[in-house]
């Protein structure tokens, strides 16, 4: 064999494998592309959970306000501490 023939090779095969290694890097972003995209539908940003959470928390209170003015047939007193306590914890106040 000549030495024009083992550097033609050489290129060849420097070719295959650099054409190798960016399609290989091609396809990763290609897959990191597509997890991007579906982020939004497994994620939810602080914004929307912190706005949802706020939500809850009124929704909480007034479940909390009615059952303080509930009164049962029988009792007449005042409500029990419990529920002062578990809306203290809740509410953050």
């Amino acid at each position: 064999m000549d030495t024009q023939t083992l550097i033609n090779g050489a290129i060849a095969l420097v070719g295959f494998f650099g054409g190798w290694v960016l399609n290989r890097i091609t396809n990763s972003l290609d897959r990191l592309d597509d997890d991007m995209k579906k982020m939004p539908e497994k994620y939810v940003l602080k914004d929307d959970y912190r706005s949802d959470i706020s939500d809850i928390k009124i929704m909480l209170k007034s479940i909390y306000d009615k059952l303080d003015h509930k009164v049962d047939k029988n009792y007449h007193r005042r409500p029990s501490r419990g529920v002062e306590s578990c809306r203290r914890k809740l509410l953050g106040g």
